[in-house]
């Protein structure tokens, strides 16, 4: 059995207890906790049923689950065909995907149909978030759970057109190469090269350091590629090393199967001489380039920087890269540092303000201690970009740290680590530490909670003090919409108590500025999956007020107006807050509102 990455299930007496033609089901709370704990690792549900599918919605959708599970058949066809069908239709092999009925005869269809498919009855469920078949891949963010709900969506336009060429040209498919900053997504393009197989071209594993020596090596061409379509962003997806003539490395996810993504980049690579290894899902041929496919701002990955642009950079979490994304088009030097991956489990988050103070706080002695204590630290994680260059504007967003818990040594209390939730010490539910990592890093470490909104601020203190006087230093506050999500109590009240911090901290500092998000975070329509996730129209608007301060800084030469201006219709609320602030009186307005809401209560 191989590690798993699809769990397709039947739902009368399986999923849930009883039938729907009787009358009476439930849905025991352990296998709710099972589909959310398995889409946070990064594993896929799906459904294969005899039912009526309004019906199984409705049911789902009052569950909150519905949108947890993709590609799913409910219909009273037989189970074989559909099955099948859900699985080519995810790209996936049918060792990586578990059926579970309680019927034995439709266990017996489905192997009948696809011989190497695990299947099993209902008496696996209790053992699956333990057995390490289905350990997965941390993805809190869901990032794998939306990736095959665009290629869903794709898969129901596709049925509408008889002639799939059609289809892909309607798709509007855009690719870019990017030969600039492999570096600095390392983690993703060996993540890449260990997991890729359908695509995976020459099949030749690397170790990180490897793959570093590779895209450093100056005889060698690098490039990894982005492709986003109609349906949406699929982010990083192929990587390609060419040295002399002949691809070295050339592989591609499989969530671009069947887009044409690797004959176009083979073609953009002059069909270079390439040993295909083992079987791969799709053939590349000399002199053939898919018309259906757009280059996009090649221009731009490929620009030699001038030494008179004006240097930025940005620092928050990686939803953040949304709204670089947008800036990274103007004339400027642009620099990032955004959270990443270790050790494909754990999230790295040099932009958390502690771990920033950190990096030139602490002796290399002291890191290295905590790097060696702490299993989901790296080598990377005190790397910091800020004192790199001398940077005209850095645009800085701390949210993440609403959301870090705080651990001290207990020897030497002034040793801290940040990781986890604030709200529960219990880092098994985020992580996945094992039980004698676990057990020997509470014995040395000591939880305290979440970082204050005051220990924010005195490390925003330490920040502005060591950054040159005229850099300018734009501070991105948080949205306080109160969106219910698990494991995240009254986030949105820390939320409030750091942006108060950040207004006052802004009034009290020079050449430090509010990017105010309030303004356009303020219905559920405006976050995704969490309250410190957005949607791209809000990381749209904080472009345009990127934008908007790096013209009034004489930053940018183009003297066009902003787009914002042109084409957005700011809401009133946000013009009111700003002459609030103007005037000192928006923590007033706070606090009458504030002091309103709780007489409603």
């Amino acid at each position: 059995m191989e590690n798993i990455r699809l769990v397709i299930w039947d739902l009368d007496d399986t999923f849930w207890k009883g039938t729907i033609s009787e009358g009476d089901i439930q849905i025991p709370k352990k296998h709710k906790e099972i589909i959310e704990t398995l889409t946070d690792r990064g594993i896929m549900n799906s459904i294969c049923s005899k039912n009526d599918e309004a019906i199984v919605k409705k049911i789902l959708l009052e569950a909150g689950l519905w949108d947890l599970f993709v590609f799913p058949k409910i219909s009273w066809k037989s189970k074989g065909p559909q099955i099948k069908s859900i699985i080519e239709s995810m790209n996936l092999r049918p060792e990586t995907v578990l059926f579970i009925d309680d019927n034995d005869t439709n266990l017996g269809e489905v192997k009948y149909y696809i011989s190497n498919l695990n299947v099993s009855s209902p008496k696996i469920i209790d053992g699956i978030l333990d057995n390490p078949y289905f350990k997965g891949k941390a993805d809190y963010d869901k990032k794998r759970l939306k990736q095959y709900k665009i290629l869903e969506k794709r898969s129901q336009d596709e049925g509408r057109y008889q002639d799939n060429t059609a289809f892909l040209k309607q798709s509007n498919i855009r690719v870019e190469i990017h030969k600039e900053g492999l570096l600095n997504h390392l983690e993703r393009l060996h993540e890449l090269n260990q997991r890729t197989n359908q695509l995976n071209y020459t099949k030749i594993r690397l170790s990180k350091d490897e793959m570093a020596d590779i895209i450093n090596n100056p005889n060698i061409e690098t490039a990894y590629i982005t492709v986003k379509d109609k349906y949406g962003d699929y982010g990083i997806v192929g990587f390609a090393a060419i040295c002399k003539g002949c691809a070295i490395q050339f592989y591609f996810s499989c969530r671009t199967l069947g887009l044409g993504i690797e004959q176009w980049v083979y073609s953009e690579f002059h069909y270079p001489k390439l040993t295909i290894q083992g079987d791969v899902a799709a053939e590349l041929k000399k002199d053939y380039r898919p018309d259906w496919i757009n280059l996009e701002n090649i221009q731009r990955s490929q620009r030699v920087e001038s030494s008179n642009q004006s240097k930025v950079l940005i620092i928050g979490g990686c939803d953040l890269e949304q709204a670089a994304f947008y800036i990274a088009q103007l004339s400027i030097e642009l620099d990032t540092q955004f959270n990443y991956v270790i050790d494909r489990c754990f999230d790295g988050h040099p932009d958390s303000s502690v771990i920033i103070r950190q990096s030139i706080e602490l002796t290399e002695t002291e890191k290295r201690k905590l790097i060696g204590l702490c299993p989901f630290y790296d080598e990377n994680i005190y790397k910091n970009h800020i004192f790199d260059k001398n940077y005209d504007v850095i645009i800085y967003s701390p949210l993440i740290d609403t959301s870090l818990g705080l651990w001290h040594h207990k020897q030497n209390p002034e040793l801290k680590v940040v990781y986890g939730n604030r709200d529960f010490p219990e880092l098994t539910v985020y992580s996945y530490l094992s039980e004698e990592q676990l057990r020997e890093f509470k014995n040395t470490f000591e939880f305290e909670g979440g970082i204050s909104a005051n220990q924010i601020k005195e490390n925003l203190m330490w920040l502005r003090r060591h950054m040159p006087q005229k850099t300018k230093l734009i501070l991105v506050n948080s949205g306080e919409f109160p969106i219910n999500q698990p494991y995240a109590v009254n986030r949105n009240k820390v939320h409030r108590e750091l942006n108060q911090i950040l207004d006052e901290f802004c009034e009290e500092n020079k050449e430090t500025y509010l990017l105010d998000v309030r303004g356009y975070t303020n219905r559920n329509s405006d976050y995704t999956d969490s309250i410190n996730h957005y949607t791209r129209r809000v990381y749209y608007l904080m472009s345009e007020d990127m934008i908007r301060y790096l013209k009034e800084f004489q930053l940018l030469k183009d003297d066009k107006p902003s787009r914002a201006v042109m084409n957005i219709k700011m809401d009133y609320k946000v013009e009111l807050k700003k002459i609030l602030r103007r005037l000192g009186l928006l923590n007033i307005a706070y606090k009458i509102r504030d002091r309103k809401s709780s007489q409603v209560k």
